[in-house]
């Protein structure tokens, strides 16, 4: 028999919110503590700082809820 994982999905580290066309920020959530607003040359840094190893590109570590790499202008 093999072993499957029967718990809850685990949450991705770092979440973004849906766009917004109104505001020139997306909200960012990273390890599950809150959300800020952050524009797309905050968001980087801001990710790495807190996740050095991160992989930006993996949907199981980012999580976006929509329109992945796009920010409000």
């Amino acid at each position: 028999m093999s072993e499957q994982s029967t718990g809850p999905r685990r949450a991705a580290l770092v979440e973004i919110s849906a766009f917004h066309t109104d505001t020139r920020y997306r909200l960012v959530r990273m390890g599950g503590l809150g959300w800020s607003p952050m524009s797309a040359h905050e968001f980087e840094d801001s990710v790495r700082a807190a996740f050095p190893d991160i992989d930006l590109e993996d949907p199981a570590q980012v999580d976006w809820s929509d329109r992945p790499w796009q920010w409000p202008r």
